[in-house]
């Protein structure tokens, strides 16, 4: 739960709730705005991505804007909180990550997507260290529109960042990411990761972008100019 009262001092906390009687069985400090949470399936640990979020109004919403973000576990024998220390991996705002979402796999492994950064972690939540971290990198999709100019012509060409958002593992050694590219003006589409080599092993390319201008539901006004804008 988002307690900020202003983005220059976030706050949150942990919810824990009882299902069955819907009672509040437990509240966490933990120390900054949340924005994704995800449970391991051994039940073992909670991941919670603490964002810190910028505020887009400061400094036409640049990076960096402190406190950083970082990634928050607690062990749920203990209910410790832990926070996991994230700057310094990214080329991108390397002061000032920012966890959007979290995912863990059967080895209690979590994938944190620093969206801004355009830069993907793996943490360990069992020794609650980072055990590989990369860029997103970059992608060039062709056949689309490029233009703010409310007319729909697929003939352009762009190279941008991936800006992943969403995260999820689909093994214990790929994820897949939604790459909304929204920071700096991203691609749109989604991507396959390993995370044993931190390569791509499969891109969404060209056709994601294009699709929605095929079924008349691509935005031509407003930011830069997309057809898709996939998150989670």
């Amino acid at each position: 739960m988002n307690t900020s009262p202003s983005r220059a001092t976030p706050s949150g906390k942990l919810v824990v709730v009882d299902d069955r009687s819907r009672a509040v069985v437990r509240e966490l400090d933990l120390g900054g705005q949340p924005d994704s949470v995800a449970v391991a399936p051994s039940g073992r640990y909670i991941a919670v991505a603490i964002e810190n979020e910028r505020d887009e109004d400061v400094d036409d919403g640049r990076l960096p804007q402190l406190p950083a973000g970082y990634l928050a576990v607690i062990d749920t024998r203990t209910w410790k909180v832990t926070r996991v220390d994230l700057t310094g991996l990214a080329l991108v705002a390397p002061t000032d990550p920012e966890p959007e979402y979290v995912s863990v796999n059967s080895r209690d492994e979590a994938v944190v997507s620093l969206q801004e950064n355009n830069h993907l972690v793996v943490v360990s939540l069992r020794t609650g260290k980072v055990i590989r971290h990369f860029s997103a990198g970059a992608v060039t999709v062709d056949g689309v529109d490029t233009e703010d100019d409310d007319r729909i012509a697929p003939t352009g060409s762009i190279t941008a960042k991936r800006e992943p958002d969403g995260v999820t593992w689909i093994t214990d050694d790929l994820f897949a990411t939604a790459n909304e590219g929204d920071y700096e003006g991203g691609t749109r589409g989604w991507s396959i990761f390993s995370k044993s080599t931190g390569k791509v092993v499969w891109d969404a390319g060209t056709p994601w972008s294009t699709s929605p201008s095929r079924t008349g539901s691509t935005r031509t006004s407003g930011r830069t100019p997309r057809a898709s804008s996939p998150r989670t």
